[in-house]
């Protein structure tokens, strides 16, 4: 008979329990630096074994530490910001995903238990504070505003192969154009992250190259956001054609034209004038 696989989790109640002590350890020691012990509190005993699953235990654990180690470098550098932190995140946990399987992947409970034991120090640096909301405390909807499930999707929908350019195409494009970093992340999780038509990862990667193809669309403003308009065209479209049967090549091409032949509408100047 063969070895039984199983792989962590965190129930919502434990789940909760721990974000509560976590909470508290951060309301009395706010500059107190990360809190790396996952026995901290004993709150380790809340993690439960499921079977079902594998994953390699041992080598994932270690590159989230190395990952929060780099990081924690890393940000000592001015041009290391919330954005890159994000980029950095959806790059590394798609590497991760590799090392679990299928079922592990898609249960809830799994990434409850990533948010608040690996990745707890993540999900302070980027959020900072243990919040429902980063975990789904208030059970297993919204999955994509959950705070690892969010970078996941970044990652995954928008990787191929071992390319992963396009997770931050969007922030060097706009650098490129001297151009701040403010609506970069708002551009990913609007367009990649929750729209359902991004589901299909051709439909994401063809979107994303194809706002960056010139004339390049860039958000500028709360009034001047061509980029949610594109994605919502796509979206209607969706709705008469079958994404998951074509090649990215031509989801890119039939982008091209969708994006032509409504371009006076979606962003009516260039980028390149002066007043903008």
């Amino acid at each position: 008979m063969g070895e039984i696989m199983t792989y962590p989790v965190l129930k919502i109640s434990d789940a909760k329990e721990v974000a509560r002590a976590l909470s508290v350890q951060l309301e009395r020691f706010p500059n107190s630096g990360m809190i790396d012990d996952p026995s901290f509190q004993d709150l380790d005993k809340k993690i439960i074994e499921r079977v079902g699953d594998d994953w390699q235990k041992e080598r994932f654990l270690a590159n989230a530490r190395n990952f929060h180690r780099n990081v924690s470098e890393d940000r000592r550098y001015p041009d290391f910001n919330d954005t890159v932190l994000n980029e950095r995140f959806a790059k590394h946990i798609v590497e991760q995903a590799q090392l679990v399987g299928v079922r592990a992947l898609q249960d809830p409970d799994f990434w409850r238990y990533l948010t608040l034991f690996p990745y707890r120090n993540y999900t302070r640096m980027r959020d900072k504070d243990y919040s429902e909301a980063r975990f789904g405390g208030s059970g297993n909807r919204q999955l994509n505003r959950w705070t690892l499930v969010l970078g996941f999707l970044w990652g995954s929908r928008l990787a191929k192969d071992n390319d992963f350019s396009l997770i931050s195409a969007y922030r060097i494009a706009r650098l490129s154009q001297k151009l701040s970093e403010s609506w970069v992340k708002d551009f990913y999780i609007n367009n990649v992250v929750r729209r359902k038509w991004a589901g299909t990862r051709a439909a994401a990667r063809a979107m994303v190259t194809v706002t960056l193809k010139e004339p390049r669309l860039f958000d500028l403003s709360n009034s001047y956001r061509p980029t949610p308009k594109f994605g919502a065209l796509i979206g209607r479209a969706s709705e008469n054609m079958y994404f998951p049967s074509m090649e990215e090549d031509e989801l890119e091409a039939y982008f091209d034209g969708l994006l032509a032949r409504n371009l006076d509408r979606l962003a009516p100047r260039s980028v390149s004038e002066p007043n903008l």
